[in-house]
C-alpha cells in the first residue's frame, strides 16, 4: 500500500485546477415492449439540435460599470478549473486583462470555468435571484458560432441554461440564469463546448468582461473577490487505468521540452525485484500534448521508447493515459515486449518522454489490479464515530443478513469511501477469529493489498478466502475498519464488483448529448470505419464519459442482426443481465459483453450505439479503446 502525496503547480497569472465529481446507482426499469422498440422519434431525445433555441443576437453591449465583478482588482482566485459538469474536461488557464478573464483550455478542448459563489456571497448567497455574465469569445482570424451552457448547481443537483453567441454583430452578449434556494455549498460552472469552427475549439478563448449577482429585486449584490475556489472534493481519475496495489512511489520532479528525456527512475537492484510480470509503473505528469511514455535508453536491445504508440510513426502499443491526461501507465508487460523478459537486460535507468513540454511529478510501481463499481449494493451501517487514529478501529458491528448474503456471493465486492493521511485503509472480520483484510505488509504480515487510491478502498471476495477461507459461512461476521495512520471513513458498502478494464489506443465515437430516463442518445450517428473496427476488435471496451442523476449507463445496439438490445442495464430492466461497469463520472461496457448480449459475430453488431440510462443523463463523449485480450 501506498501514501499519495497531492502536488500542485503555480504559475503567475494562470489558474489551473481540476476536480470530479460521482454519483448513486437505482433503479425504476421502463423497458420496452418487443412490439414498441424505441425509434428516433419515440422514446430518443438524442436530437438535441431540435431543442435549440431559434438564434436571435443582441447587440453588442456596454460593459456594466456596477457589476458585482469586473475584475479590476485582478482577483480570479474564486475562478477554477471545473470537472463536475464533464469529467473529461481538460485544464484551462485564466488570465486577467482589459477585457475581463481571458479563458483558454491547455488540451484546446471544452471549457468549464468554475465560480465559487457560496464563498463570493457569504451569508448573502440566499438572497440570489439571478447571475448575468458578459461573455465575449474569439478563434483566430474570422467568428465563429460558440455556444455553451451555465450550470447551476444547488444543493449538489445540477441544472442548466444553454446560451450561444451565433453572429459576429452579438459579440459579445450579456447572458444569465436564474437562481433560487442557493445555499453554502453551492457553485455555479460556465461552460464553453460546442464551435461553429471548422477546427472544433483548437485555439478558442472565452472572454468574461463581468459578472454580476442579483437579489430579487435586481439590485446587484456585492462579493468578496479574495475567497478561493473549492469546487467539490473528488478522488483521483483513474479512467482507463490499472489500479495499483502495494505500489512504492518515487519522488521525480523532473521536466524537459518535447522529444527531450530526462531520467525519472533509477533501476537499481531494489527498483528491479519489484518489476514483475504483472506489475506496472504509474507516472503522474503533465505535458503540452497530454501525451506521456517511457524510454529505455540503456536496454541491451538498444535505445527504446515504450507506449509511444504511433506518434513517433513507430506504430507501438501505446501507454495507458486517463481522461484528464495526469496519469500514465507502462505495464512489465509492455516493456518486456520491446526489451525482452530478462529485467537485468534493462539498463540502469528509465526516462520519460513526451511530444510536447512535460514534467513528471512522481512514479509509482506496483502490482496492477482493477479498479472496481459495486452493483446491487447494500449498504454497511457505519458507528456515529467515523474516524480514528491509527491503528485503532472504528465499526465492531455485525453485518446485516442482507450485507452478508451479498458478502458471501462469489464476486463481491466491499466498498469504503474514505480518507487517510497516508493513503491506506483496509477492514477486519471479528468473531472466534480476528483477522486484517487488505493491510498488506502495513502491519508486517505480507498478506493481500487492498485496492486503494486514497479515495476509495476495494477489497475483493478471493482477498478475504485467502485470508478467512474458502467456506464464506465460516467467515465472522464483525466488521471493523482500521488504517495505520488517522483516518474518517463516509461510507461503506457491499455489493456485486464490476471491474473497469484499462484500455488505450482510444477512437472517438462521435457520441455525445442529453437524454430523459429512459431515453437514448444518439440515434443520428453511425460508428466511422475506424470507430467500428475498433469495436469488433477483441479485448474492446466502450468509454461513456457522463453524468446521470441516478449514478448508472449503459450502451444500446440497434442496428445488428439482433435488433435492438440494451448491453450492460444490468437488472434495471429487469433481465438480470450483467452490469456496466459505472460510477457517475464514466462507464464501460466490454467486447465480452456484447459478444454475451448480441453474439459472438462482430460482423453481425451493426454500425451504431447508443447510450441510454434509468434517469436523466448528459454523456460528453464516448471512445472505443483496446484492454488487454485474455490468452
Amino acid at each position: 500500500m501506498k501514501a499519495r502525496k497531492i502536488m500542485s503547480v503555480l504559475m503567475a497569472g494562470v489558474l489551473t485546477l481540476s476536480m470530479a465529481a460521482c454519483g448513486e446507482t437505482g433503479t425504476e426499469p421502463a423497458a420496452p415492449t418487443e412490439t414498441e422498440a424505441p425509434t428516433e422519434e419515440a422514446g430518443n431525445t438524442g436530437g438535441e439540435e431540435e431543442n435549440k433555441p431559434t438564434p436571435v443576437e443582441q447587440p453588442a453591449y456596454e460593459i456594466d460599470p456596477n457589476a458585482s465583478i469586473l475584475f479590476g482588482d485582478g482577483s480570479i482566485s474564486f475562478l477554477g478549473s471545473d470537472k463536475s459538469m464533464n469529467p473529461s474536461a481538460g485544464d484551462l488557464e485564466m488570465v486577467v486583462g482589459d477585457a475581463g478573464v481571458r479563458v483558454t483550455a491547455t488540451d484546446g478542448g471544452k471549457m468549464f470555468v468554475g465560480i465559487q459563489m457560496d464563498e463570493l456571497l457569504g451569508d448573502k448567497v440566499s438572497d440570489v435571484a439571478r447571475v448575468e455574465f458578459g461573455l465575449e469569445t474569439q478563434q483566430g482570424s474570422s467568428f465563429s458560432a460558440k455556444s455553451g451552457k451555465i450550470y447551476t448547481v444547488l444543493g449538489g443537483t445540477p441544472s442548466n441554461v444553454p446560451w450561444s453567441i451565433f453572429t459576429e454583430k452579438g459579440n459579445p452578449k450579456a447572458v444569465g440564469a436564474d437562481i433560487s434556494g442557493a445555499q453554502a455549498g453551492d457553485y455555479i460552472v460556465l461552460s464553453l463546448e460546442e464551435s461553429g469552427a471548422k477546427e472544433g475549439l483548437e485555439g478558442a478563448e472565452l472572454y468574461i468582461n463581468y459578472i454580476t449577482f442579483k437579489d430579487a429585486a435586481g439590485n446587484t449584490l456585492p462579493v468578496d473577490t479574495s475567497v478561493a475556489w473549492k469546487g467539490v472534493e473528488g478522488g483521483p481519475d483513474t479512467s482507463n487505468l490499472y489500479a495499483v496495489a502495494g505500489g512504492v512511489e518515487y519522488e521525480a520532479n523532473t521536466s524537459a521540452g518535447g522529444w527531450a528525456q530526462a531520467d525519472i527512475l533509477t533501476l537499481d537492484e531494489e527498483t528491479l525485484a519489484k518489476l514483475v510480470p504483472g506489475s506496472v509503473i504509474e507516472i503522474k505528469y503533465s505535458s503540452g500534448s497530454g501525451n506521456m511514455w517511457i524510454v529505455m535508453p540503456g536496454a541491451a536491445a538498444g535505445w527504446m521508447r515504450v507506449g509511444v504508440g504511433d506518434t513517433d510513426g513507430s506504430g507501438q502499443e501505446y501507454a495507458y493515459l486517463n481522461n484528464s491526461r495526469d496519469t500514465a501507465q507502462i505495464t512489465y508487460e509492455q516493456i518486456a515486449a520491446v526489451c525482452g523478459d530478462d529485467t537485468s537486460t534493462w539498463g540502469d535507468r528509465i526516462q520519460a518522454e513526451s511530444d510536447a513540454d512535460w514534467e513528471v511529478y512522481s512514479v509509482t510501481i506496483g502490482q496492477a489490479a482493477y479498479n472496481y463499481s459495486v452493483a446491487n449494493a447494500v449498504d454497511i451501517t457505519l458507528p456515529d464515530a467515523t474516524s480514528a487514529d491509527g491503528w485503532s478501529q472504528i465499526g465492531y458491528i455485525d453485518l446485516s443478513d442482507e450485507a452478508l448474503e451479498k458478502l458471501h456471493t462469489p464476486g463481491s465486492v466491499v466498498e469504503i469511501d474514505y480518507s487517510s493521511d497516508d493513503g491506506d485503509i483496509w477492514f477486519g472480520l471479528s468473531g472466534d477469529a480476528w483477522n486484517r483484510i487488505g493491510v498488506g505488509n502495513a502491519d508486517g504480515s505480507g498478506t493481500v493489498d487492498a485496492i486503494t487510491d486514497g479515495s476509495k478502498c476495494f477489497v475483493t471476495y478471493d482477498m478475504i478466502a485467502e485470508i478467512c477461507g474458502d467456506d464464506p459461512e465460516a467467515w465472522d461476521k464483525q466488521f471493523f475498519i482500521e488504517s495505520d495512520s488517522h483516518f474518517e471513513v463516509y461510507s461503506a458498502k457491499v455489493g456485486t464488483g464490476v471491474p473497469f478494464i484499462p484500455n488505450n489506443r482510444q477512437v472517438d465515437a462521435g457520441i455525445s448529448g442529453t437524454g430523459d430516463g429512459w431515453a437514448q442518445i444518439d440515434y443520428n450517428v453511425t460508428l466511422s470505419d475506424e470507430a467500428l473496427e475498433a469495436l469488433k476488435a477483441p479485448g474492446s471496451v466502450v468509454n461513456v464519459s457522463y453524468t446521470s442523476e441516478t449514478g448508472e449507463a449503459w450502451i444500446v445496439m440497434t442496428s445488428g442482426d439482433n435488433g435492438w438490445v440494451r448491453v450492460g442495464v444490468g437488472d434495471y430492466d429487469g433481465s438480470g443481465s450483467s452490469y456496466a461497469a459505472c460510477n457517475g463520472s464514466y462507464c464501460q461496457v466490454t467486447h465480452d459483453q456484447i459478444a454475451e448480449a448480441y453474439g459472438e459475430d462482430p460482423d453481425t453488431w451493426g454500425n451504431q450505439i447508443v447510450i441510454e440510462a434509468s434517469s436523466a443523463f448528459e454523456v460528453f463523449g464516448v471512445t472505443i479503446g483496446q484492454g488487454p485480450v485474455a490468452e
